[in-house]
């Protein structure tokens, strides 16, 4: 009997991986991240060939872009209000193993009053891509502040959210359904495709200004 293969589909987005600070010094991450930035927002200014950005789901990299870029504080708020620059729900990506829970309501809500401060929404997608696993009531933390589904990919392999016992495969869908208590919580598990940035010796080793990175070019 021919089996017929079940249709895929596939939703491509661009991001950014932010470490505040980690193999090196906060400064040093944020020379790289203020350059990051003006090239995304230079990107989608330039047209509709880059049909949206998701910041990492946190919404401090918008304080720490804002302390050195003031001016283009209009041009950022303008293009999250517009729908295609993502920020939030997160304050900062947390390790959930590494926290309490308190911590991690914190987080949230402290990503909800840095987006209420701009006058801008959060996104309401639980992004958990690069944890190192997942606690059992991270859907009903969620579910608190209004998030009914979320992206995760490092870490799903440990899942135990799942409604049936094998894991879906990177790209499917599966339901939360385990922990205290049964949320029939949404989850979508990420498969990434990772290309390095262009390299620009005189910027030190980070897109020049104005320069999107290759992984960015040519893709909408």
């Amino acid at each position: 009997m021919t089996t017929v293969p079940r249709p895929v589909t596939v939703h491509v987005y661009h991001h950014t991986h932010w470490d505040r600070e980690w193999w090196s010094t906060r400064e040093r991450f944020r020379f790289r991240l203020v350059h990051t930035v003006d090239a995304i927002l230079d990107a989608l200014a330039a047209g509709p060939d880059l049909a949206s950005f998701v910041l990492d789901g946190q919404t401090l990299v918008l304080k720490d872009y804002l302390q050195v870029r003031p001016g283009r504080r209009d041009e950022l708020i303008r293009q999250i209000r517009d729908g295609r620059l993502f920020v939030g729900p997160w304050h900062i990506l947390p390790d959930e193993f590494l926290v309490s829970g308190e911590a991690t309501l914190r987080n949230l809500w402290l990503g909800e009053r840095t987006a209420r401060d701009l006058g801008v929404e959060v996104s309401r997608v639980g992004y958990l891509p690069d944890q190192f696993g997942h606690i059992a009531q991270m859907p009903q933390l969620l579910r608190g502040f209004g998030i009914d589904s979320a992206v995760v990919w490092r870490g799903s392999a440990a899942l135990r959210w799942a409604s049936r016992p094998a894991q879906p495969r990177s790209g499917s869908t599966g339901t939360c359904t385990r922990g205290p208590v049964t949320t029939g919580f949404p989850t979508h598990t990420q498969r990434i495709l990772v290309g390095g940035a262009r390299r620009n010796p005189r910027a030190g080793g980070v897109p020049a200004p104005g320069v999107l990175p290759e992984p960015l070019q040519g893709l909408s």
